[in-house]
């Protein structure tokens, strides 16, 4: 199964990288930005047909290395393959 992890900052969390983007695409002309958020998207393929084996073996994944939960939040989709 495909697996698509979407890794946020928290919404109190300041995002230096975000805030830079936001700048630049203003000084660019495009200043009716209100909110810019950055993020980062993790996606794998799974080797199992169970979907609640895929689900608990991402949010493992997400839990143990590729989320800082402390800043980060995150989503996990699963795609079953056509």
């Amino acid at each position: 199964m495909n697996v698509i992890i979407n890794i946020f900052p928290k919404k109190d969390v300041l995002n230096p990288e975000a805030e830079a983007v936001k700048k630049s695409l203003s000084n660019l002309g495009f200043d009716n930005i209100e909110k810019l958020s950055l993020g980062k998207q993790i996606t794998m393929k799974i080797n199992e047909k169970n979907k609640k084996i895929v689900q608990k073996l991402a949010y493992d994944m997400c839990e143990k290395l590729l989320v800082n939960s402390v800043i980060e939040d995150y989503k996990i989709t699963i795609l079953r393959e056509n």
